[in-house]
């Protein structure tokens, strides 16, 4: 096999594991999925403060994020059956909660 052949090959077999390995790191993220229905959730505002609440009402406890619109989501955290979580934002901004998803 001539010297050519043999650089065509290995340029061929690099360009192919680089495809593979792009494509993996391009693949769509993955999707959180919603919290159950469970999992009850409400707002409130009070002066310069706008909150949010999850109640869990479910048997078992949930890793939770709140998907805040207009505003950064809150971080993970876990929620026990029977217990509320809660988040605080500054009032005044059009910032609403969309959902809440399971982390």
């Amino acid at each position: 096999m001539n010297v050519k052949k043999r650089r065509s090959i290995r340029l061929a077999a690099v360009l192919s594991v680089s495809a593979a390995a792009l494509g993996s790191v391009l693949a769509a993220p993955a999707v959180a999925a919603e919290a159950p229905s469970c999992i009850a959730t409400s707002t409130s505002t009070s002066g310069i403060y706008k909150m949010f609440y999850a109640d869990n009402n479910c048997s078992n406890q949930y890793r939770i994020r709140f998907i805040i619109a207009y505003h950064a989501d809150s971080d993970c955290g876990t929620v026990f059956p029977g217990q509320r979580r809660t988040i605080t934002i500054a009032n005044g901004t059009p910032a609403y909660l969309e959902r809440i998803d399971l982390c």
